[in-house]
Order: structure tokens, then sequence, then C-alpha cells
């Protein structure tokens, strides 16, 4: 079972949005067996969002709620909710292949972010960015954090503006790598459809019940491209450990 989360502590970076997409292109595209944990209290907009999709698709059809993958509402993120919910999560290792956690975008001490990451509970923390120079910092402070945790982490630029030239990319991600932190070359297009909320009729990329695979490949394809390198990390960590435990 691999554990991952996106996530940032500056608000409005995707993080959420990525945690759903994400989840929903593994079960509904790859075929994988994905849980899903909205650990974001009180609003707890995972969660919710999977209720209205639920809704919606009651009143205007029907729904197999059997195929959808499930989202769970961590109430407890204090922790002592967090060390019983590690305890859960061991004990889900054969249901699972994927478990998406979607944390608070803040980085305190006692938040669950840290202590699924000083329980080395996560396999990959992955950290959305964009050139805002706030975020940037952030960023940067973020994943050298984390990698003292033995956290291991990858950085992807998102709402990237095709306005601006590559090379300026290029060159923050250059500052990145000379710290070593990974950075994925996948970089995602800004575009309104990914701050949107499906509310059920997948006119949005935010739904939990389904992936617009084509519409992600016409509007916005580095998306694709970005989970499936996030799987083949995966794959590679599940190589290593084989490697060395045989």
């Amino acid at each position: 079972m691999f554990v991952l989360s996106f996530f940032s502590a500056k608000g409005g970076t995707g993080k959420t949005t990525f945690n759903m997409s994400m989840a929903s292109y593994l079960q509904y595209v790859l075929g994988r067996r994905v849980l899903l944990l909205d650990a974001d209290p009180p609003e707890h907009s995972l969660y919710n969002s999977r209720e209205r999709e639920i809704a919606y698709r009651k009143e205007h059809g029907c729904i197999d709620e059997s195929k959808l993958y499930p989202v769970w509402k961590v109430q407890n993120t204090k922790p002592e909710g967090i060390d019983a919910l590690a305890g859960k999560l061991s004990a889900l290792e054969s249901g699972f292949d994927h478990v998406l956690v979607d944390f608070p975008g803040s980085l305190n001490q006692d938040d669950a972010i840290w202590r699924f990451a000083k329980k080395h509970i996560l396999d990959l923390l992955v950290i959305p960015v964009d050139l805002d120079p706030m975020a940037l910092a952030s960023a940067i402070q973020l994943a050298e954090v984390f990698k003292q945790t033995g956290q291991k982490v990858l950085v992807f630029f998102n709402r990237v503006h095709g306005k601006i030239p590559a090379e300026k990319y290029d060159a923050i991600e250059d500052v990145f790598r000379r710290r070593g932190i990974d950075v994925s070359h996948h970089r995602i297009r800004q575009a309104l459809a990914m701050s949107r909320d499906s509310g059920g009729t997948l006119s949005y990329l935010r739904s939990t019940i389904d992936f617009p695979i084509k519409t992600v490949r016409e509007l916005n394809p580095q998306m694709t491209d970005l989970f499936n390198e996030v799987v083949r990390y995966e794959e590679r960590e599940n190589t290593s450990e084989k490697a060395v435990t045989g």
C-alpha cells in the first residue's frame, strides 16, 4: 500500500484538487483500489464534495456506489487521533493499493502532516508550487524541513502561465535541485476547470466519482503525465524494497 499526499503549507496552491483528482485517476482510469482520507477539519471539503456528487447523481439518474472509492472523514487530527489512524492504516494493507490524504494547509508541530512524516507513514509528499514569491519560499522551506525527517518529496509547478518564459521556470527548478529537492518536469497549465467543483455534473475536473480523461487530455495533458510519474515513483520504490529484502 502506497500512502501519499499533495500538500502545501500555503493556501490556494491546489493541494485538495490534486488529492481528489489523483485518487479518481488511480481508481477510475488505472483500476487501483483507493482510499481517500479527508483530514482537513472543520471544512472537510473533499468529504462534502463526495456527498454533493452522490446526491446529484441520485437525483438525476443512477449511481453504483460500490464502484466508488471510499472517502473517510478524519475528525480527530490531534496526535492521539493520528496515532490511532496510523494503526488502522496498517490493518488496511491488503485492502487498498493507494491511500491519499488531504491535510490542512498549515505546518505546526502538532499538525497531522507533521505527525505522518515523523512516523514515516507517508511514502511520498508531493508539493504544488507556483511563481508567487511566498509560495516558492514556503515550498523550499517545506521540502527541506521534511527531507530532514527522511520524508521523500517531489515538487511540481502548478498554474503555469503560457506568457511566462519557460526559462524562468527552469531557473527556479535549478534552485530546488541544487538543494537536493526533486522537481517534476511536468508543469500543470493554469485552467479554470482545475479550480471548479463538478457539483456532480462532471463539467469540471474536481470529481470524486469519475475522472474525465478526455477533458483532462484536452485541457491539461501534463496532469496525467504527473500522475503517471507518481505511479512510476511508487513502482521504483517497490522494486528497490524487494531488492533489499530479497
